[in-house]
């Protein structure tokens, strides 16, 4: 499956986690490790498109994510379309595109190196599954999100979800973003395709979460 790479994607400003909503209608970060009932109701921009089996292949993928065996878990999510685009690398008309933002399930290692081991495997096994998959068809961007972890920083919130550190604060870090593209003819063929970026990107979590040293707990 066709990657890439896009540095500037990311949140320049950290961005607090767990972090709150502030505009109305968002229901900001849920855990879904204590809730997984709440994956298929509290998605604002996938509720009104569960009847699709792309957005179910989503939920599903969540649920493994976020349960019993994945050394990872989500931390934000976002969908658009299907709707006109302006990429160039794809010729169909109508795209489905969003976000996906991962990290380790304890906030130390998304501090140091291990977050950059976790971006470097996770893309390299997404890359190398689904060769066919071609970037006309579909793409996942890559890039790395700066995060201040409420619970090790010693900065402060600003007030619009981002955060005011130091430079050297043991609470910055980072978010794994991918951002999926799924372009199509028309809005049965964007699905289908999304439906499969969303089976590759979870097939290559799985190869991940078995891959990277387990990062512990939260204490260390």
């Amino acid at each position: 499956m066709d990657i890439f790479h896009d540095p500037e994607a990311g949140f320049e400003k950290p961005r607090m986690h767990p972090y709150i909503s502030t505009r109305s209608g968002e229901a900001g970060f849920v855990d879904f490790k204590r809730a997984p009932e709440r994956i298929a109701h509290v998605l604002e921009d996938f509720v009104a498109l569960s009847h699709e089996p792309a957005i179910q292949t989503f939920y599903g993928l969540l649920a493994w994510l976020n349960g019993p065996v994945s050394k990872l878990e989500s931390c934000d999510c976002a969908l658009r379309g299907p709707e006109a685009h302006g990429w160039d690398h794809s010729s169909r008309p109508l795209c489905i595109h969003g976000r996906l933002m991962l990290m380790y399930r304890n906030p130390l290692a998304n501090c140091d190196e291990r977050i950059d081991v976790l971006y470097d495997t996770l893309g390299n096994e997404l890359s190398a599954i689904d060769p066919q998959f071609r970037r006309d068809q579909a793409a996942v961007g890559f890039a790395l999100s700066s995060v201040l972890y409420k619970d090790l920083c010693h900065g402060c919130a600003d007030g619009n979800g981002f955060t005011l550190a130091a430079p050297d604060d043991p609470g910055l870090g980072s978010h794994v973003l991918l951002q999926f593209q799924a372009f199509g003819n028309d809005y049965e063929e964007a699905f289908r395709h999304l439906d499969r970026v969303f089976q590759n990107i979870e097939f290559a979590c799985r190869r991940t979460s078995e891959m990277v040293e387990d990062a512990g707990d939260m204490h260390g």
